[in-house]
């Protein structure tokens, strides 16, 4: 960053203790983490580890970029069975068919209420609790899908509706050693940049005497 040689620092899938200490590091160095990658909708939205994740990002002025945030299109209205099966994100979070009925059957009165999809009212859900939502789109239909959650805002009873209709199927719950590899990797990355100031440092010495001796021997 101090170099120039890029903008930011964002992190990512980094749960409350990890942004704590990424964070920690690099207010060593002069330095702030600009954002944090995560899941963020509403099938996780009421996981102690995510509401402990926001924290630590609001405390440290992260902002936090929401990956996933229609759930793999487990809350749209396009989804079946068959696509359920499909779904990645269904089986890594053990989430059954089932466990979605009244989640969506809340985001589909609202879709009707403001006459926008299912999609729709998600991402805008998201909008409102300050997240950027991450959206991946394969056609031109689903980029206009997707700008259709600007320019309106769901009103904070209609939020809040949502929030007591979210689940608690988080990602951020990971075994002790990614953590510990975690922060191994940040030590790692603070210490590379420290070895290249070292270096470009040791480089401006060695130009400097070496025109100094250029200068002396003319």
């Amino acid at each position: 960053v101090k170099a120039g040689r890029i903008r930011e620092i964002g992190i990512s899938n980094c749960n409350a203790q990890q942004v704590r200490r990424a964070c920690a590091e690099a207010k060593k160095h002069g330095l702030g983490i600009a954002a944090n990658q995560i899941m963020f909708n509403l099938l996780c939205f009421q996981s102690p580890e995510l509401q402990a994740t926001v924290q630590a990002c609001r405390e440290n002025n992260v902002k936090i970029i929401a990956y996933a945030p229609i759930g793999q299109g487990l809350l749209t209205q396009a989804l079946t069975d068959e696509k359920f099966s499909k779904i990645r994100l269904a089986k890594m979070t053990r989430l059954g068919i089932d466990e979605l009925q009244e989640l969506r059957a809340a985001i589909e009165r609202l879709a009707e209420k403001y006459g926008k999809t299912m999609a729709q009212v998600c991402l805008n859900w998201t909008i409102c609790h300050d997240a950027l939502p991450l959206v991946g789109t394969r056609s031109l239909q689903q980029a206009h899908d997707t700008a259709g959650c600007l320019g309106w805002r769901l009103s904070k009873d209609d939020v809040e509706e949502l929030d007591s209709h979210a689940l608690q199927r988080s990602t951020l719950s990971k075994p002790r050693w990614k953590r510990v590899l975690f922060v191994t990797f940040i030590t790692l990355l603070v210490f590379s940049y420290q070895v290249n100031r070292w270096g470009d440092w040791l480089k401006s010495q060695f130009r400097s005497l070496w025109s100094w001796r250029s200068r002396r021997d003319d």
